[in-house]
């Protein structure tokens, strides 16, 4: 059976160990990397196969997650991105007006 690999980037930890607690009930799933910041994911991407990746729309390093996405995509252009967000704001909803991501 195979196993998808999950990488889950939140800044703010409680949603990341939320989103990887439940992956771990998962036995089709395995979370491979949990990250804050978005320099971290650029060099683990670099080395390491991921399926599925789990994102923040917006992180504390100034990097909003569909910048990062379009990043990890070239190196992992096979895998799956899903963005989350726990923010009700305007800039959440314009950056995903804008389509960044392409």
């Amino acid at each position: 059976m195979k196993r998808y690999k999950v990488m889950i980037i939140d800044d703010q930890e409680m949603a990341r160990q939320l989103f990887a607690w439940y992956f771990e009930g998962q036995e089709d799933y395995v979370v491979v990397c949990q990250a804050g910041t978005v320099s971290f994911v650029e060099e683990f991407v670099k080395t390491n196969q991921v399926d599925v990746v789990i994102m923040d729309v917006l992180m504390k390093d100034d990097v909003n997650g569909f910048v990062m996405a379009k990043r990890i995509k070239k190196n992992l252009s096979s895998n799956k991105i899903v963005m989350v967000t726990s923010h009700q704001c305007r800039k959440c909803h314009g950056l995903i007006r804008q389509k960044i991501w392409g």
